[in-house]
């Protein structure tokens, strides 16, 4: 009993897994990092607007600040992805990328102005951001050589994520906002650590010749198909910035304290982390496109219900949602990239994908600022009309672009 429990959380070594000793508990070890950098995210997400608003950044530049931090990892994400590719390993760009991120976090703490605040933002989110796609490479190999899965492994990092913004808003709400720079000093940190107890990519295997021999073997990539199918799933995900970037903000105006809105971040994430327990079998019986699909629609009906709610019993209602708006689309997008890409590209897939989501980030979030600026919680509705657009091509031409991309 003990032995499956562990299983569904993704902690006990999977049963294909090698019995040497650097293939121990890779799921833990694996686990640990998603902890470490979602306490980052968890901190980010809710309170890091609330923070350069304290610094009396108006609302519009508020958006182009965050939105840098996506813009620079257009670059920084596939560069990272394709030197690990390159000299096949992830870890060492990781502890690179995150010691500049530690400094960066702890300076901005001494920052003020505009062109400061963006000069910081570029280096600093601009090392962070290029980290997740790294630990992902790593998880997705174990997870094609059957040694981890992906969904029960990354439920820690969400679970983190609660943890975090219902920790981080108290701090806030009792310490000030001042101390967020030095939390994501902290938990980046944490990721410096974690990063370096990860299981070495390399050391994904493939045991036999029945199990998914195509995550070895060297083969054709549809890189046009593999593009769309990325861009589709950025497309949902990029609806999210009204959210991620004012969502605090908006809850602020309507009178609820920083604890609350801590655990409304967190009430999202425990949906969220329901649907990764559970869905692998369904993502692995179903495919990405429907997985895109649902996430599509639910965004699409999650931002009119955000738009149109001001009390906190139809917010908590709105946030449940979560699960499909983001974990949807995300378990889609990360079966996708699995699926049409060999082990020794998963960095530079992963680079891609995160490349793909600040391109959609970085003119999603400035818009969102200026749209949250003239619309408050109108904006909400803007949103709810991309996802709805992208809920159609998702069924119209979907399982067309998965096809395409994992047939090659």
């Amino acid at each position: 009993m003990r032995s499956r429990i562990l299983g569904d959380l993704g902690l006990a070594r999977s049963a294909r897994a090698t019995p040497s000793g650097r293939m121990r508990h890779v799921p833990a070890r694996l686990s640990a990092y998603y902890v470490a950098h979602f306490t980052c995210t968890g901190i980010h997400l809710p309170f890091w607007a609330l923070w350069l608003a304290s610094r009396d950044v108006p609302a519009d530049w508020i958006g182009v600040l965050i939105g840098l931090g996506y813009w620079v990892s257009i670059a920084s994400s596939p560069l990272a992805g394709r030197i690990s590719d390159r000299v096949g390993a992830a870890r060492p760009p990781m502890a690179v990328l995150a010691v500049i991120a530690v400094l960066g976090f702890v300076a901005f703490s001494f920052a003020s102005g505009v062109p400061a605040l963006a000069v910081l933002g570029v280096i600093t989110f601009g090392a962070h951001s290029a980290l997740l796609p790294l630990a992902e490479s790593i998880t997705q190999a174990h997870a094609a050589a059957g040694n981890a899965r992906y969904g029960p492994v990354r439920l820690w990092g969400s679970l983190a994520f609660i943890v975090a913004s219902a920790g981080a808003g108290w701090l806030v709400e009792h310490v000030g906002a001042a101390v967020v720079p030095w939390l994501m000093a902290s938990g980046t940190l944490a990721c410096l650590v974690a990063s370096q107890q990860m299981p070495k990519r390399a050391d994904a295997r493939v045991p036999s010749a029945s199990d998914d021999a195509s995550a070895t073997t060297p083969r054709g990539v549809a890189w046009g198909a593999l593009v769309a199918g990325m861009v589709l799933a950025g497309a949902i995900q990029a609806t999210h910035s009204v959210y991620y970037g004012f969502g605090s903000l908006r809850w602020s105006a309507l009178g609820l304290d920083e604890t609350t809105i801590g655990a409304l971040w967190a009430e999202g994430v425990v949906a969220e982390i329901v649907l990764f327990a559970l869905a692998p079998p369904l993502v692995a019986r179903v495919g990405p496109a429907p997985m895109w699909i649902a996430g599509a629609l639910a965004a699409a009906l999650r931002w009119v219900l955000l738009a149109r709610a001001d009390d906190l019993a139809r917010i908590a209602v709105a946030q449940l949602l979560h699960a499909l708006s983001f974990g949807a689309t995300h378990l889609g997008a990360m079966d996708f990239v699995r699926r049409a890409l060999p082990i020794t590209r998963l960095g530079t897939g992963q680079g891609m994908y995160t490349a793909i989501l600040g391109l959609a980030y970085g003119v999603a979030t400035p818009a969102a600022g200026a749209l949250y600026e003239r619309m408050q919680g109108d904006a909400y509705l803007v949103a709810a009309a991309v996802a709805g657009v992208a809920g159609v091509i998702a069924l119209g031409a979907g399982p067309w672009i998965v096809r395409r991309a994992t047939t090659a």
